[in-house]
């Protein structure tokens, strides 16, 4: 068994399910994250402040799983959830 984490972008969540479930793939844990990369900060304006946030919102996924499926949902997780953008 081996346990496969990945920190992916919200928005990709429930297509990502949807093609875990496709596979037969069913025992995930999921977790909303913080966290920051090669995305920066963004700024933004609150009641006339400035405010630079450093950190995102990012899903975490735990799945745990046979050693023969560790590969086709490693490429089922790239797959759905890549968008070429900083961020991934």
């Amino acid at each position: 068994m081996k346990k496969i984490e990945a920190i992916i972008r919200p928005e990709k969540l429930n297509d990502l399910l949807e093609a875990l479930n496709k596979h037969q793939f069913y025992g995930v844990t999921v977790s909303q994250v913080m966290g920051a990369g090669l995305q920066r900060g963004r700024t933004h304006f609150y009641r006339g402040n400035e405010i630079i946030t450093n950190l995102h919102p990012k899903t975490k996924l735990e799945i745990v799983v046979k050693d023969s499926w560790v590969n086709e949902v490693i490429e089922t997780i790239i797959e759905i959830t890549k968008t070429g953008n900083v961020g991934d």
